[in-house]
């Protein structure tokens, strides 16, 4: 594990270790996490975002988020997997430790009862992998070869369909018909 990776499970293992101090049924964070989401969905559906205000603004979230866990507000699991949503939306590879941190997240969320963080978890964590140079383990992410056409990268054979049905991730061959049938 890089010195990178260790510093960012170090920091949600810190963080996960707090002690809860929100007894109430709604968390504190959770209309600000719904509001950058609505937010950032919002910019990928205008055209007219510019690469520059998507960049800006996902540090902006960020930012936010990394506050947040700091204050130890980003406890529940809707709230964790919020979190790890605005966090997997990084426009620059450079950036795979908040993949990393976005996998981690919407795991522990997925765990406490979240399901729909467990695809995610899966995909941040396939990113993450991608971004380090190495085979992914679920098969979630696709691009695009020289040619235009849509492609599953290099992934774990190891890794077994009962495995991916855990994370709410497809079969390898249901993947393989959805990336062949973006090429028609």
């Amino acid at each position: 594990m890089g010195a990178t990776a260790l510093f960012v499970f170090t920091l949600f293992s810190c963080i996960e270790r707090k002690p809860e101090r929100i007894t109430k049924k709604e968390s504190p964070v959770s209309a600000d996490l719904a509001s950058m989401i609505r937010e950032n969905e919002a910019m990928q559906q205008d055209p007219k975002t510019s690469p520059e205000i998507r960049r800006a603004t996902a540090l902006r979230h960020h930012e936010a988020v990394y506050q947040l866990m700091a204050q130890s507000l980003i406890i529940e699991p809707l709230d964790l997997y919020r979190a790890a949503l605005l966090l997997q939306d990084t426009v620059s590879p450079a950036c795979s430790e908040t993949w990393l941190l976005a996998h981690y997240m919407a795991a522990d969320a997925g765990r406490r009862g979240q399901d729909s963080a467990k695809y995610l978890a899966a995909c941040s964590y396939d990113r993450y992998l991608l971004s380090r140079g190495q085979p992914q383990k679920y098969a979630t992410q696709v691009e695009r070869d020289r040619f235009g056409r849509w492609y599953i990268p290099y992934f774990d054979t190891l890794t077994s369909d009962s495995e991916r049905a855990a994370w709410e991730v497809p079969t390898l061959s249901a993947l393989k018909a959805a990336a062949a049938a973006k090429n028609r």
